[in-house]
């Protein structure tokens, strides 16, 4: 058996069980000492180290198997000898500050996480000093776990606990304070704020009492028991959305904060509209970044809006669309800065974000601290600041997401051949134009009679399917691109199409 179903790009992820089961989306005890080994192994390799010599720090979130978990991690650390350093329960941009902390004689990290998964999954999330491992890094990882033979004789741990959590806190208050400048009240620059938090029973359920100690009232939060992960509580998830937007206005708030279990991305809901999440949520980061360093370039995942690309441009700044995936926008991000193109944010419409004076580190407390310091600067106006940062942005009537799996024994052979005939197919179609720059899949755009709006066909990073994303102005349009390509990927017998049909 192969482990390469639990890699989803830069992270590890499966259903925990140790009760003896097992397939492919299963992590065990025996899978995870594997893995962590297989890790270890590699960063002697790149640090040319022994590995008794490496320092390893380790968090964890709150999934109820994160502390058993946990438990094998550090005894295959003990076993390979390794110097462990427990942080406890953590957001995962904390484990990575403290790694990257010059004073810290950290070699790299281990996160246990799922992130936004729900909580019978749970996993890794690996770091050294440069960020979270690469990920064909860590599909070498993978592929020589399955070989690795695993010692079961213990050795007595060198086992130390750590605090990083004060630091970090400290972090992000006095960003907001020195950011928010308020000189009659420097300590409590939140005050006259209502903010709610819903921090998913994770690692965010620190959030709302710092808030709370920097003037704002943030006492009607909820799901901060730090315990039982609430699944309604996935920032993709509408009724979670929806339930936040409620209580927000029950409670005549200013802003609410959805984060995930390990806290690295967030949404966000305000009194008016638009809802602050997906392409709304890239408009307002685009605006504040713009407004703080004009003529930047924000790279973003590849399925934002056309309209973004236009109200990017229209704020004198430049877009660049790349690919979807975290580790793949902040990298991008980071070349164009070598190539002397200032890139201050790479942001995915999932939620997940990187900022240039953070480190780049994908940090949703980072996130939120940037919308709260232009809330609290603005405090006293009577407009609603984040519709004064999405002014001048158009989005689409309607969107849809739509996911096609693919049935086939060679999985990447098929997955090719389809790419293949997809592109060859829209570079033919009347009124539609395949977007030339584009790093991911095929992305067309259709003129107003042949389906007015866009649309971006790519394979899935974690499951096997075909993923359409589309947007139109009407009802009509966006029946219009779906049944073109529909006629195209009925003709494939592996494809299941009827998500199209309905």
């Amino acid at each position: 058996m192969n482990y390469k179903k639990l890699q989803h790009l830069s992270d590890i992820r499966g259903i925990y069980k140790n009760d003896g089961s097992d397939n492919e989306n299963f992590l065990n005890s025996d899978k995870i000492s594997k893995i962590i080994s297989s890790f270890i192994f590699w960063l002697t390799e790149k640090n040319y180290l022994p590995v008794s010599s490496l320092s390893i720090v380790i968090g964890n979130d709150t999934r109820k198997t994160s502390e058993e978990i946990k438990n094998i991690v550090i005894n295959t650390l003990s076993v390979l000898e390794c110097n462990i350093f427990d942080c406890g329960i953590i957001p995962t941009p904390a484990l990575q500050y403290y790694i990257i902390d010059e004073n810290q004689n950290i070699d790299a990290g281990i996160m246990i996480t799922a992130s936004h998964l729900p909580e019978e999954y749970n996993g890794f999330k690996f770091f050294t000093k440069k960020g979270s491992i690469e990920i064909d890094d860590l599909s070498n990882i993978i592929e020589k776990a399955v070989s690795i033979t695993i010692n079961k004789s213990k050795n007595n741990p060198k086992l130390s606990k750590v605090n990083i959590f004060d630091s970090y806190k400290n972090r992000i208050a006095n960003y907001l304070k020195n950011k928010i400048n308020d000189h009659s009240n420097f300590e409590k620059p939140l005050t006259g704020l209502k903010i709610i938090v819903d921090a998913s029973n994770g690692t965010a359920s620190f959030f709302p009492q710092l808030l709370n100690d920097l003037g704002a009232d943030a006492s009607n939060s909820y799901n901060i028991e730090n315990s039982n992960l609430n699944l309604l509580s996935n920032s993709f998830n509408e009724i979670a959305l929806k339930s936040l937007k409620d209580k927000l206005l029950k409670n005549n708030a200013h802003l609410g904060i959805i984060f995930d279990a390990d806290m690295d991305k967030a949404f966000f809901v305000n009194p008016g509209e638009p809802e602050i999440s997906g392409n709304c949520l890239v408009a307002v980061v685009s605006a504040i970044i713009l407004e703080e360093y004009p003529k930047s370039t924000i790279v973003t995942d590849s399925i934002t809006s056309d309209a973004i690309t236009e109200f990017i441009h229209n704020s004198k700044g430049f877009h660049h669309r790349f690919k979807r995936g975290y580790r793949r926008i902040i990298n991008e991000a980071k070349r164009l800065n070598k190539d002397n193109i200032d890139c201050m944010v790479a942001i995915e419409t999932s939620g997940h974000s990187a900022f240039y004076e953070n480190n780049f580190i994908d940090d949703a407390a980072f996130l939120a601290s940037k919308l709260i310091v232009k809330l609290a600067q603005n405090k006293n106006s009577n407009l609603n600041i984040f519709q004064k940062y999405t002014q001048g942005l158009i989005l689409p009537k309607i969107n849809k997401e739509y996911r096609l799996k693919i049935n086939a024994p060679n999985y990447d052979k098929e997955s090719a051949k389809i790419m293949i005939t997809v592109k060859n197919f829209c570079e033919n179609v009347p009124g539609w134009k395949v977007n030339l720059n584009n790093f991911e899949g095929v992305r067309i755009s259709a003129n107003k009679y042949f389906g007015d709006g866009w649309m971006h066909i790519r394979l899935s990073l974690h499951e096997q399917c075909l993923v359409i994303h589309t947007e139109s102005n009407s009802e009509n349009g966006l029946k219009m691109l779906i049944s073109r390509i529909y006629k195209l990927l009925s003709k494939f017998n592996t494809i299941d199409t009827s998500p199209l049909t309905n």
